[in-house]
């Protein structure tokens, strides 16, 4: 007979609202090991126990008790379901007891805990995915082209979302060193720690980079990134303003301008830096972003 330990650990954990890896980072131990527990493979050492009781607030005892392992409903057990199952059939059948709950007017503070979780989870799940296709690009892709370098920014990104900063950091050092002689590595590598919050890293790497290919716009842009990250609006305006002019299909330079000059309150500059680039757009038949473009030209002209 198995020990209920494992499924008490899970329902504590679910009801805290924390996920596995926060769990196993505060007992500073894999998330692999918790996973384990809970799904009844391994039982936390004994030493252990004294922290996960102090953690959950409860006694070291109640952590083995049977009736504790009886969830709320069933939406709580398929959202539990879900987190250990990752299967697609069992987020929507985790989704639609929680609708239920809403729309019979059951709905607690901690079903709304436990809704927003499932989210959580879910959203977790779509960026495993899209870090595998990311990568599986650049790993087999041997050209260097612009679509390789763009799925590399949007790759780092994605790590920085997921709070894995520091493997971006990693991964983009080891690309810069493989490409030393692309301005898109030294451009890759300092949005990388911007990011991840290296401010001061980012610039001097984007600097080091426009040293050597001086003209080029991608740097120059991204200098603009850093620049405006640090609040310096005058600076990250001119490197902008700069790589427009070095590559006048660099749209999102114009875009950048416009954000800035409008949270900065120069609002009739903002709409006129949108209006030019709304007919570009046109003129190059970008009719996707148009709808957008003129949504906030027409929002900031209400301002006025």
């Amino acid at each position: 007979m198995s020990l209920p330990i494992g499924e008490n650990i899970r329902k504590l954990r679910l009801k805290r609202g924390i996920t596995q890896e926060q769990l196993a980072a505060h007992l500073q131990l894999s998330y692999q090991a918790v996973s384990k527990w809970e799904t009844g493979v391994t039982t936390p050492d004994i030493a252990l126990l004294p922290r996960l009781a102090a953690y959950f607030e409860v006694t070291v005892d109640s952590l083995f008790e049977p009736q504790m392992t009886a969830y709320r409903n069933g939406a709580e057990r398929l959202l539990a379901v879900y987190e250990s199952t990752h299967a697609d059939v069992d987020y929507e059948r985790a989704e639609q007891a929680f609708h239920k709950l809403k729309m019979q007017g059951k709905w607690t503070d901690e079903d709304q805990l436990g809704y927003a979780m499932l989210a959580d989870f879910r959203a977790q799940d779509f960026a495993d995915k899209a870090l595998d296709r990311y990568q599986g690009l650049l790993t087999q892709s041997p050209r260097r082209g612009a679509v390789y370098w763009k799925a590399h920014r949007q790759l780092y990104r994605l790590l920085c979302r997921c709070g894995r900063g520091m493997e971006a950091i990693a991964w983009q050092k080891e690309q810069f060193e493989a490409h030393p002689d692309h301005p898109e590595a030294y451009a890759s590598l300092a949005l990388a720690y911007l990011y991840a919050g290296e401010p001061e890293n980012a610039l001097e790497t984007v600097q080091r980079g426009m040293e050597r290919f001086p003209e080029d716009a991608l740097l120059l842009h991204t200098a603009g990134e850093i620049y405006r990250a640090r609040g310096e609006v005058a600076q990250a305006l001119a490197y902008w303003e700069q790589a427009f002019r070095n590559d006048p299909s660099m749209f999102d330079s114009l875009y950048a301008q416009a954000e800035l000059l409008a949270e900065t309150g120069r609002r009739e500059e903002a709409a006129s830096v949108l209006q030019e680039l709304t007919g570009l757009l046109e003129q190059h038949g970008f009719e996707a972003e148009l709808d957008r473009l003129k949504q906030a030209l027409a929002s900031l002209q209400r301002m006025e």
